[in-house]
């Protein structure tokens, strides 16, 4: 096993939010996504680029909700990340939730949010190898999870923010 200090390892994740952030290191950093001076200062290309990964995710989310079935009857994912895994998808599927999803764009962000953020609890719980197998969309699952999670948290007010990490860690 390779032993790594504790700011090599931290300077090795922060590489890879970087690599995985929409916007490259600026954002994976915080310096953009939080605060909102920061989003101020994004300029008009930045947040059009944003806008535009966040739709091309959103038409991912029915291959997402099909991800969480085949999860569902997996059995190394656990009891928990199974109830968690369900509650997003009728939280999903229920048409009135924090954001009412009948709002164009914005009504589906929420949901994306909370499919990436139970996906991301499994992913760190049970591994790559299961949701790599029940993935039948394009692209590569991980980098997919970290993207919606960081995309939407920018479209999300903090107190949604908040209170849609409240229904997964709670």
């Amino acid at each position: 096993m390779i032993s790594r200090s504790r700011s090599e390892s931290s300077s090795l994740g922060a590489e890879r939010d970087a690599a995985l952030h929409p916007l490259g290191d600026r954002a994976a950093s915080g310096s953009i996504l939080h605060g909102t001076r920061k989003r101020e200062m994004m300029n008009r290309k930045e947040k059009r680029r944003l806008r535009q990964k966040m739709r091309r995710l959103l038409r991912l989310i029915p291959q997402f909700l099909r991800l969480i079935i085949g999860l569902l009857g997996d059995r190394r994912v656990s009891g928990v990340d199974k109830a968690i895994l369900a509650a997003a998808l009728v939280y999903t599927l229920t048409p009135i939730d924090t954001i009412a999803d009948f709002i164009p764009f914005f009504g589906l962000v929420d949901d994306a949010f909370l499919i990436a953020l139970a996906l991301t609890r499994l992913l760190y719980r049970a591994g790559e190898a299961p949701l790599r197998e029940h993935w039948e969309g394009e692209g590569d699952i991980v980098t997919l999870i970290h993207t919606m999670r960081r995309v939407s948290e920018y479209f999300l007010p903090p107190h949604i923010r908040r209170h849609l990490l409240g229904k997964v860690e709670g």
